[in-house]
């Protein structure tokens, strides 16, 4: 039991996620700072969780305001792994021997945006069905919208 632990422990993906809470603590916060807009509990008052989980084009919620509000996620997603690859991907040399590199660090990287997917879908899915009255369809509808951004 105790190697299994410390293979996970080793494992890439949590060494860079240690990494990522000891070096860059500034960009975690714009992570924290972004699930806390998304679930409401920071800006309520103002509205800014509409802007996430009911976002409007052209004065509609629609299949291209969840596919926009993919791009922009996927966009965000794809700055944080492109900024932490430039600042930390001296401190792992392997990376240099290996085929696709990048490609791979994302794969490896993606601990914290696939949290951030399961806590936004988890939001849509609340203020779906308990402030828009949404139907099954709808909401399959929406998320194939955002996933076609994304």
């Amino acid at each position: 039991m105790k190697q299994i632990f410390n293979r996970l422990y080793y494992s890439f993906p949590v060494r860079l996620m240690m990494m990522h809470l000891q070096k860059n603590t500034m960009l975690l916060g714009v992570w924290v700072f972004v699930m806390l807009l998304i679930t409401g509990s920071f800006g309520r008052s103002f509205g800014v969780m509409y802007l996430f989980l009911d976002p409007e084009y052209m004065g509609k919620v629609s299949f291209w305001s969840f596919g926009f509000m993919g791009f922009g996620v996927g966009g965000f997603l794809m700055v944080w792994n492109i900024t932490t690859y430039i600042l930390n991907s001296f401190r792992f040399p392997f990376l240099a021997s290996i085929n696709r590199p990048f490609f791979k660090y994302c794969i490896n990287n993606s601990l914290l945006p696939l949290l951030f997917l399961l806590i936004y879908f988890l939001a849509f899915l609340q203020f779906q069905i308990q402030n828009e009255f949404a139907k099954g369809y709808s909401i399959v509808y929406y998320i194939f919208g955002f996933l076609t951004g994304f």
